[in-house]
């Protein structure tokens, strides 16, 4: 691939991930849970770092962040459903 592809294709990347993020409400979600737990426990990163590629800026996440986002968020579905489940309703 030419630099000017490669170049089109990192763009192309950025819109969908910008319309995937739109898509799945990460603006919402990002209320709901903690940004710095997110960034501190899955990506070994800052909360910036993580904010900025929720923002889309300076980048968007990779393939491989987006695996890593999506894991995130079902495994603390998963921990917020099992707390719930323990709560006894008299």
């Amino acid at each position: 691939m030419s630099p000017e592809e490669i170049e089109a294709s990192i763009q192309d990347v950025g819109i969908r991930v910008n319309k995937l993020k739109n898509l799945v409400g990460l603006d919402e979600i990002t209320k709901i849970v903690s940004i710095t737990y997110i960034a501190e426990t899955y990506f070994k990163k800052s909360r910036s770092w993580l904010g900025h590629r929720i923002n889309g800026k300076p980048a968007g996440f990779s393939l491989s962040e987006l695996k890593t986002l999506k894991n995130a968020l079902e495994n603390i579905s998963n921990k917020k459903r099992e707390a719930s489940a323990k709560i006894a309703l008299v």
